[in-house]
């Protein structure tokens, strides 16, 4: 999809740091097919530590949601 070379069901992540300190929740895409996705609020996220916590509390890993309401729902419990 983004790397003609490479087979569609491979995965992948960006991620972008940044040296100074930036406070707030983190903006997280998951399952995008296209960057126009990106547009979409309801694919945009934001997490903060504290999500990454709750839903993972032994890893502290990133969660992966679908859209807002999977985060809604699985947050909430």
């Amino acid at each position: 999809m983004f790397f003609p070379a490479v087979h569609a069901s491979f995965k992948f992540c960006v991620f972008v740091a940044a040296r100074s300190g930036v406070d707030g929740p983190a903006r997280c895409s998951f399952y995008l097919h296209n960057l126009s996705e990106l547009e979409d609020p309801d694919r945009r996220l934001e997490l903060t530590p504290d999500d990454f916590h709750r839903v993972n509390p032994n890893t502290g890993t990133a969660p992966i949601f679908r859209s807002r309401r999977d985060q809604e729902i699985t947050t909430a419990i």
